[in-house]
């Protein structure tokens, strides 16, 4: 069977992994398929960004799912589409994501990496017990280079450490919201004193952040537009620099020997 490639998004403080998940599905699906999965068990966030209808979610395919693996037909009748991405919204009420369990979680992915070319995954905060699909590969942490976003990484390293979780020394760090005000040499800093490495770093773009809130669309970054100027004209030039940046972060993850595969 064809094997799909995963991308697990995690971070220790609000520094941005379900705007980067939901921006690296977005320019993933302008060139295949993709599905983006809200696994943020504690705050669900991409159906209210994208206002997506949660009355089909990641908690009601768990929920037929009880007895056996998922299917192909049950998660595509789970899923919502946007704009040209799947999408599968996380659980909305409290007690929901008890009935999340690993074991569902790994036919969820056996299925999806079946049915779709790339699986993106908002996971929320970091936690030990990261689905075992991913445990063995790169999970991608999104990391703010600002002395609160490096404090939290730190603390968030020393818990998972003594809680003996294995997937951090396989991860690599995305470093979001990055701009004249962040701290010099991050990606040595990190490397030489966890030894993690930064995959890439994306722009602080806070006025790309506020239209997508405004008008719940990522066609800034799906839309299939080669032209720089042509983008620039059309969504202005923060989203210009937001899709460079990812262009060349997803370049990496797909070469790189690390990359996150699932074999089903």
């Amino acid at each position: 069977m064809p094997e799909g490639r995963l991308w697990g998004i995690v971070s220790a403080r609000p520094d941005g992994a379900t705007a980067v998940a939901a921006a690296l599905a977005a320019l993933l699906s302008s060139g295949s398929r993709t599905l983006l999965c809200d696994l943020n068990l504690e705050r669900a966030e991409i159906a209210p960004l994208l206002d997506i209808a949660d009355s089909r979610s990641v908690y009601q395919l768990a929920y037929a799912a009880q007895l056996a693996p998922v299917t192909a037909e049950e998660l595509e009748a789970h899923v919502s589409w946007h704009e040209g991405m799947a999408i599968l919204p996380g659980p909305s009420e409290p007690g929901q994501a008890d009935l999340i369990s690993d074991h569902f979680l790994q036919s969820l992915l056996e299925t999806a990496t079946r049915r779709f070319d790339s699986v993106v995954l908002d996971l929320g905060r970091v936690r030990a017990d990261v689905p075992t699909a991913l445990s063995e590969n790169s999970v991608l942490w999104v990391v703010a280079p600002s002395r609160l976003g490096l404090a939290a990484f730190d603390h968030a390293w020393r818990r998972l450490g003594a809680e003996g979780a294995i997937w951090p020394a396989a991860a690599r760090v995305i470093l979001n919201r990055a701009g004249p005000h962040s701290l010099a040499s991050v990606p040595s800093f990190l490397e030489r004193n966890y030894g993690i490495q930064v995959l890439g770093e994306l722009p602080d773009v806070p006025g790309f952040w506020q239209e997508v809130e405004s008008t719940r669309s990522l066609q800034a970054l799906s839309a299939q537009i080669p032209e720089q100027d042509r983008i620039r004209g059309a969504y202005g030039e923060e989203a210009v620099r937001l899709r460079a940046a990812l262009q060349s972060l997803a370049q990496k993850r797909t070469s790189s020997p690390k990359a996150a595969q699932i074999n089903v």
